[in-house]
């Protein structure tokens, strides 16, 4: 994942967690975004643009000086992300459904510039993504072969447990 992707997610964290999200309180700061982006937006904007460049020096200072506290909140960021994505899915699945088409908008956005401006990169990516999902349909279909063998078992194994207590393997008629 992307610096700017963590930049944005921690963004939208801090101003986008319903407090029913999280046990504890919000804090001073990010009642101050809150109440900012209600009452004056464009001060908002600016508020969240330098909060972006401090937690962009912070990031790239952690990831060299110390990698593993690097990736340790890249992991930390990503979780609650996706906690927060949970939450909207099943509290509030309008804002959610709106979340998404928003990020697939700002993907497409970023793959047609990046086709524009770096088309050898674009290309690699979508090479990338194509044998992605290539590897994913080898294992969709592994794990379907997988889950018949298991049924294949299970049917076995009843067959063979009836056989030994001396009973059918076909269920009592209803009568």
């Amino acid at each position: 994942m992307s610096a700017r992707a963590l930049i944005w997610m921690t963004v939208v964290m801090m101003i986008g967690v319903a407090p029913a999200a999280s046990a504890e309180a919000p804090s001073s700061e990010v009642q101050r975004l809150r109440q900012l982006k209600q009452e004056d937006p464009e001060a908002f904007q600016q508020a969240l643009k330098e909060h972006k460049a401090q937690l962009r020096q912070r990031l790239a200072h952690l990831k060299q000086t110390d990698p593993a506290a690097y990736q340790a909140a890249l992991q930390k960021l990503r979780a609650h992300h996706q906690r927060r994505l949970e939450y909207l899915k099943t509290h509030n699945p309008e804002r959610f459904e709106e979340v998404l088409k928003n990020r697939r908008a700002k993907v497409q956005e970023r793959l047609e510039t990046l086709k524009q401006e770096h088309p050898e990169r674009y290309e690699a990516l979508m090479q990338r993504l194509d044998a992605w999902r290539q590897q994913r349909v080898r294992e969709d279909v592994r794990d379907r072969r997988e889950d018949v063998r298991d049924r294949r078992e299970d049917v076995r194994d009843q067959y063979q447990r009836s056989r030994r207590t001396g009973g059918g393997t076909r269920r009592p008629s209803r009568e």
